[in-house]
């Protein structure tokens, strides 16, 4: 619900009810995600997988937040259609992975779709990069003042079919 204070309030409550719980350590390490604090994340994910938690994908998570790309998107390979599994192989560099992942992933919202643009344009994959980001575009027209002065898109600056979308 968004309320990390409170979370965090009832989760210290519980730790000092159970400090073994490895639901109570897992969720903590969420908390402490939402806060900024991956080292201690890190911490809370290794206590509760130590009490049994599978926690691979939170960890995966974590390590995305802290630029290990490489080992976010091993960690995240079992996410199936999600948008944090694209997002670790885009920024690893598995351009067709995050291509695939993004397609799939549900509600596809205007950021998702621009970022399924960002995909294709470093896949060199320029119909469903112009297909991505007109979708984006229109769902929402401020990612087009952006599109225009993305690093993303500068191989495709002086298509026709690209200015068309951003002018």
């Amino acid at each position: 619900m968004g309320n990390i204070d409170a979370a965090k309030e009832l989760l210290m409550k519980a730790v000092e009810m159970n400090e073994n719980s490895s639901e109570v350590r897992n969720n903590m390490g969420i908390v402490k995600l939402y806060e900024g604090d991956y080292a201690h994340a890190e911490k809370c994910f290794t206590k509760a997988q130590d009490l049994g938690a599978d926690v691979t994908y939170n960890m995966g998570v974590t390590k995305l937040y802290q630029g290990d790309y490489a080992k976010a998107e091993g960690l995240l390979a079992n996410a199936g259609c999600d948008f944090n599994r694209g997002l670790a192989q885009l920024l690893n560099s598995n351009y067709s992975g995050a291509q695939k992942t993004f397609a799939c992933v549900e509600n596809q919202d205007a950021g998702t779709l621009y970022i399924q643009a960002v995909a294709a344009s470093m896949n060199n994959d320029k119909d469903n990069m112009l297909k991505y980001l007109g979708e984006a575009i229109k769902a929402d027209g401020s990612y087009k003042a952006g599109a225009a002065n993305d690093m993303a898109f500068f191989k495709y600056r002086s298509d026709a079919n690209f200015q068309a979308l951003v002018k």
